[in-house]
């Protein structure tokens, strides 16, 4: 008996580990194959990348290079974290290696922050940790990675560590555990502010049901309350979010035309590259996290306490979405935000129903592959294109001023190519995020911005079929070139040009500074 008992459990081990085996290969291969693509394909990171540089200048080197152009004031503001984090990098390993190094971080950071949480939560067992952390390599590439939205993906991540803290504060209070918790909210509060705000949401709807089931203690609830709320006024007082809060932009449509909206952006998290194929990438994640538990789905199974706490909570941020305005006066996709703490606490709930292992892995293996072809194919193609931009951005003058325009109305994710000119060239560029054009980062300016029309203004022009309100007088005065992708209508820049070099994806004109003269009085 005590024999076949052993047998048993060596099975078992080696099962494990051959999970972990496939598991670990293919993380490898997300960061071999994402991380050194991510530059050239995520729309924001070439952005964040080229403030990074700027900051890595004036931090560590007197401002050199880019002092004369840029300044900071130090702010304790979310965004900072991550902003000092990418400079740093770039000072120790050069701009290019630290791209794929803070990639890296920011993919691993999901899958690695949902192991802290189940082996807080002892759910699921051991031998499926795995298939969690398969699911997290997934949701690691999802449309806010895409996006360039990095910051918010280590946001994420932060939640999580401090909900699995709190988790552990509740079953047994310590003080070099709590001392953790505030540690972590207070990184997640210069990260993002989505840490303290959803962190906050996310453990009040929780503390709501566990008070009502009698499982906690209203003082031991409000002690793990209480940070989070804290940094939150504190960005508040700081005035991070009055602005955002008191320009909510009104929506021009009725309430069933919004609910339309809002419905059908039920999915938006989940869209990277392509509409059209994310469907069955959809399609598999349910299988991945269903499939293994629906012989155990039943109503008794959704009636435990930890089971039903988790759904309520996602009910509760999908309630959120919907209250939610669309965008403000200072921040965009405000509402989707909070998307993937509906999934993820869809997920909580799962991994406490008992699950088949074989299943559970095999699907979510299947389904981290099937992304990563998806995800790696678009990359590559999006990169390829950035390759041939690039190409054109190195025949501009290293001590020229040049104005980029984003001339693809229908291709968003290259909107800030325009940053390798500061990062390829050092040419600085009028679009950095920047607290003087009310972006978050509140501790970086310009010394003094160029004319800078708006980014859109293209694609405003050719939506509206009318030209946008630039003043072309001034772009040339100010710019000695412009840097245009491909194709583009003539027409939209009436001023004389000449093409100095381009290809199939952008193209460079030097402009005639006769253009330039003293508008009338």
């Amino acid at each position: 008996m005590r024999s076949a008992r052993l047998l048993t459990d060596a099975a078992q081990t080696m099962r494990t580990q051959l999970a972990w085996s496939i598991a670990a290969v293919i993380c490898a291969a997300y960061l071999a194959v994402i991380a050194p693509l991510s530059l050239t394909s995520l729309q924001d990171y070439p952005n964040h990348l080229a403030r990074a540089l700027v900051m890595s200048d004036l931090l560590w080197h007197h401002g050199s290079r880019f002092g004369s152009s840029f300044e900071l004031h130090w702010l304790a503001v979310p965004y900072l974290l991550p902003d000092l984090l990418l400079a740093a990098l770039v000072t120790l390993c050069g701009a290019a290696l630290a791209a794929s190094l803070y990639t890296a971080l920011v993919l691993l950071s999901l899958p690695c922050a949902l192991l802290v949480y189940t082996h807080a939560t002892d759910a699921p067992s051991p031998a499926l940790r795995p298939w969690v952390f398969l699911i997290g390599l997934y949701l690691s590439t999802d449309w806010f990675f895409v996006m360039g939205f990095l910051a918010f993906h280590l946001a994420l991540a932060l939640i999580i560590v401090g909900l699995a803290l709190a988790e552990r504060l509740r079953q047994r209070w310590s003080p070099t555990t709590f001392a953790g918790y505030l540690l972590i909210a207070s990184l997640g509060y210069f990260t993002h502010l989505a840490v303290p705000a959803f962190l906050a949401a996310a453990l009040g709807a929780s503390a709501c049901v566990r008070l009502c089931m009698k499982s906690t203690s209203l003082a031991r609830e409000a002690a793990l309350w209480v940070p989070p709320v804290a940094l939150f006024l504190c960005a508040w007082q700081l005035g991070v979010t009055g602005s955002t809060m008191s320009h909510i932009v009104p929506v021009a449509v009725s309430w069933p035309s919004l609910l339309r909206e809002k419905i059908l952006n039920l999915d938006h998290e989940f869209v990277g590259f392509d509409w059209r194929a994310v469907e069955p990438l959809m399609v598999l994640f349910a299988l991945a996290l269903l499939w293994p538990i629906h012989r155990a789905l039943a109503v008794p199974a959704l009636k435990k306490p930890r089971v039903l706490e988790c759904l309520l909570v996602a009910a509760m941020f999908l309630v959120v979405y919907f209250v939610l305005p669309v965008r403000t006066a200072d921040e965009t996709y405000v509402d989707i935000r909070v998307l993937p703490l509906v999934s993820l606490f869809g997920l909580f709930a799962a991994v406490r129903i008992p699950a088949e292992r074989v299943s559970a892995i095999a699907l979510a293996a299947l389904l981290a592959v099937a992304n990563l072809a998806y995800v790696g194919i678009h990359m590559r193609m999006d990169s390829a294109w950035v390759a041939r931009y690039r190409a054109v951005v190195a025949e501009a003058p290293s001590d020229a001023s040049v104005l980029p325009v984003h001339g693809q109305p229908t291709q968003q994710r290259v909107l800030h190519v325009g940053s390798f000119l500061l990062l390829d060239r050092g040419v600085p560029t009028p679009y950095l995020f920047s607290a003087d054009d009310r972006d978050p980062m509140a501790y970086f300016r310009y010394r003094r911005r160029p004319y800078t029309p708006s980014q859109q203004w293209y694609r405003e022009s050719l939506l509206s079929h009318t030209a946008a309100a630039v003043d072309w007088t001034r772009v040339a005065c100010e710019y000695d070139y412009v840097l245009i992708t491909m194709p583009f209508e003539a027409h939209l820049i009436p001023v004389a040009r000449t093409r100095v070099a381009g290809n199939a994806a952008a193209a460079l004109f030097a402009l005639d500074k006769r253009a330039c003269r003293r508008a009338p009085s």
